[in-house]
């Protein structure tokens, strides 16, 4: 009986809570997405204030300029529209190209994706399939811990007096050669604990852009910022040889370069997109 009771004033308070049921604009209930609805369409949307006629109209183009007179094909294509001009644009450059490039098609750059994905899963697939050691030894580094310790700078024992260009070491000796700004190129014994000088030079009027060990490390091959010469120094003979012309070269300077591996030639970069290949015999 009392449950009754208390079931009763429950659902009683519930609906006090609740309160009263919404009523629709038309009568009736409503929910809230009901009168969203009637909202909405109730709502007229208003015409534009007014309309341009030339947003209308497709723009044209004048044929006859200087810029776009090869493309008329006649007389009467004197004025094109944007949309025909673009078009004859597209078909000169394909007959220009010699048809539509490969990064211009779409249905080829798809297919190239396509065949990307598909070479890259094989080759997840494979290298799934195999078990085995992918992670080979070094040949020259020991196992472990590689142990470094500070140092005195190369050339403790004569410091450069401006920007240094070329740092480099011997190719079979423990000797290191700095060359830069201050004109000067200088070889140091590198023991880690003095670094003492073996010797230098001085260039005069000749800022170095790069220096070089020739392939036997007998001579050291030099340019300058902003000269046609440059200079080889046989170090066995303690000669300077300056090189002040090469037959065949037009070029104001003469910078970069390279040294064959065998030493029998040596590349110069020239000024105007040549390259120029030396005999060093």
């Amino acid at each position: 009986l009392f449950g009754d009771c208390l079931a009763a004033e429950e659902g009683e308070l519930l609906q006090r809570l609740a309160g009263p049921p919404r009523v629709g604009l038309w009568g009736g209930d409503s929910s809230d997405s009901e009168v969203e609805n009637e909202a909405k369409s109730a709502f007229v949307s208003k015409a534009p204030a007014w309309v341009d006629e030339d947003d209308e109209a497709e723009e044209k183009v004048d044929m006859t300029h200087r810029y776009r007179r090869d493309l008329m094909k006649s007389d009467a294509e004197k004025i094109l529209t944007k949309k025909k001009l673009k078009i004859r644009l597209e078909e000169q450059f394909q007959r220009a190209m010699g048809g539509v490039p490969a990064w211009a098609d779409r249905e080829y750059r798809k297919k190239s994706k396509r065949t990307r994905s598909d070479s890259g899963s094989d080759d997840d697939d494979d290298l799934l399939c195999r078990t085995g050691n992918f992670i080979t030894t070094s040949e020259s580094l020991p196992r472990g811990i590689l142990e470094m310790k500070s140092c005195l700078p190369a050339n403790q024992e004569r410091l450069a007096e401006g920007k240094l260009s070329t740092v480099q070491f011997h190719p079979s000796a423990q000797v290191v050669m700095t060359a830069g700004r201050d004109r000067s190129v200088s070889l140091f014994q590198v023991d880690g604990i003095r670094n003492p000088k073996i010797q230098s030079i001085y260039l005069e009027s000749f800022p170095i852009y790069k220096a070089c060990f020739s392939a036997d490390g007998e001579q050291v091959i030099a340019t300058g910022t902003h000269h046609k010469m440059f200079y080889v120094y046989d170090m066995m003979g303690g000669s300077i040889i300056p090189v002040h012309q090469v037959r065949g070269m037009e070029d104001k300077f003469v910078k970069n370069f390279e040294v064959s591996p065998d030493g029998s030639f040596m590349l110069l970069t020239g000024t105007s997109g040549y390259l120029h290949l030396l005999s060093m015999k």
